[in-house]
């Protein structure tokens, strides 16, 4: 096989079709600090695990011109075809003790192989807490990248090797259309371990692991209690929601950045006073059961906007296909037609899996292959019956309406409880509003 760090033609086409879709399924992915990636010298990628393998999906769309190598635990490398797959996609294996202590010697090869790679000047990634989470909690890091850090450091004499924090954040873990954050923080340089390294191993990567670890938490959502988590998640939601329309336009960098903003301040509050914290967050609890027995989505009570805003967006969007089918009947079957896979419901395919993080990922991998394959086969046949001209057209239509689906998709949704909320529910919806707002005020004022 080539080196796994080749940026071959293939690779790249592939490369670039992930990342449209990518951008397709979450209809919104806001990165931040770009300007921090070293330019002209190594480094390795450090973000937070929280979503399967579509954090490392995620990680193509920071470098899109080079290529990124990463490394993933080795179960998946189940047979001779996954391993070519898993190659061609830049992906190495990482030995644990569960797979066997006598396959660990194997991770003396990979340790090797991501030095070659960073010489290179190849990005490689690496998810430094070892397994995905489900909370928005930085989980302890593990050795191995450090390890790697330091021999590929040693190897580059003075050149550098630097290591960058990366935070990763979904306002939805599976559910598509709802935007997301890739936040980069500085670069950590290797060399300055260098010499505590050469005295005592153990020391050195205790203290860049736990600078990273406090890089890496400036950098996503992170909520250190572990008591009341879940109220403390709800509440900085609910505030970024609230709070990101004062601001003008709302935007989803806004709204994370709220989001932790509100987390922080009920983080110090635990810390300081535990008691009124507890209190707080059943408070917190027994207001969204309330809303629960009203039927009143609290994560979505302050998502919907005014009456008039609702109903004119529902006008709009209901009247576009009838305006379409009014015009040409045949016009508006052909444009349903176009790609229609995004708009299936392929995430009840996973209702049952027992690691929920892998939901997301499976579903943007299904639908992903389900949508090529469709629109491969739709171009096909126009080709065929009607002329390659017209074929090259509907693929291209195609495209467009696989690029506006999933934000379609969440916009009917939106509406759909904003009508809920506003019509059905208007009063209820008002006292649980007023409820939430006095607890924000208890907060922010504390």
């Amino acid at each position: 096989m080539p080196e796994i760090y080749r940026n071959g033609v293939f690779y790249r086409l592939v490369k670039h079709t992930v990342n449209f879709g990518l951008r397709a399924y979450f209809g919104n992915i806001v990165i931040k600090g770009r300007e921090n990636l070293p330019t002209d010298c190594s480094y390795i990628l450090a973000p937070n695990h929280q979503n399967a393998f579509l954090d490392a999906l995620m990680i193509l769309q920071i470098n899109k011109l080079r290529p990124t190598v990463f490394l993933a635990r080795a179960d998946i490398f189940g047979n001779t075809l996954a391993n070519k797959v898993l190659h061609f996609l830049k992906i190495m294996p990482v030995y644990r003790a569960r797979d066997g202590r006598q396959s660990l010697s194997n991770n003396d090869t990979i340790f090797q192989l991501s030095t070659d790679v960073i010489l290179n000047q190849v990005a490689l990634c690496l998810m430094a807490e070892g397994t995905h989470n489900d909370r928005r909690q930085l989980l302890p890091l593990k050795k191995g990248m450090f390890r790697i850090a330091f021999a590929a450091q040693q190897k580059l004499g003075e050149k550098p090797l630097y290591i960058v924090p990366v935070g990763i954040d979904y306002e939805s873990y599976d559910t598509p259309g709802n935007p997301s954050v890739i936040n980069i923080g500085k670069a950590i340089a290797v060399k300055d371990y260098m010499e505590l390294h050469q005295d005592n191993n153990a020391l050195a990567i205790n203290k860049i692991k736990e600078d990273l670890r406090v890089a890496m938490t400036a950098q996503m959502h992170q909520i250190d209690s572990t008591e009341h988590y879940d109220e403390f998640y709800l509440l900085s939601k609910l505030y970024a929601d609230a709070r990101g329309k004062e601001f003008g336009r709302e935007t989803t960098w806004l709204k994370f950045e709220l989001r932790r903003k509100m987390s922080q301040k009920l983080d110090r509050l635990e810390q300081y006073n535990p008691q009124n914290t507890s209190d707080l967050a059943k408070e917190i609890s027994d207001t969204s059961t309330l809303c629960s027995a009203y039927g009143v989505d609290s994560n979505r009570l302050f998502e919907t906007k005014n009456k008039v805003a609702v109903v004119v967006g529902t006008i709009l969007l209901a009247g576009i296909p009838v305006a379409i089918a009014l015009l040409n009947w045949r016009l508006l079957v052909m444009l349903l037609l176009l790609c229609p896979i995004p708009f299936l419901p392929t995430r009840l395919l996973f209702r049952n899996q027992s690691d929920p993080q892998f939901v997301g990922s499976l579903n943007f991998a299904v639908q992903f292959v389900l949508v090529l394959l469709y629109l491969l086969a739709m171009t096909i046949t126009v080709g065929l019956l009607q002329g390659w001209g017209y074929a090259a057209a509907a693929l291209v239509a195609g495209i467009a309406v696989w690029r506006s689906a999933y934000l379609l998709g969440s916009l009917v949704k939106r509406l759909l409880i904003g009508w809920k909320m506003l019509f059905f529910k208007q009063k209820t919806a008002k006292i649980m509003k007023d409820k939430f707002e006095e607890i924000f005020k208890k907060v922010v004022t504390d």
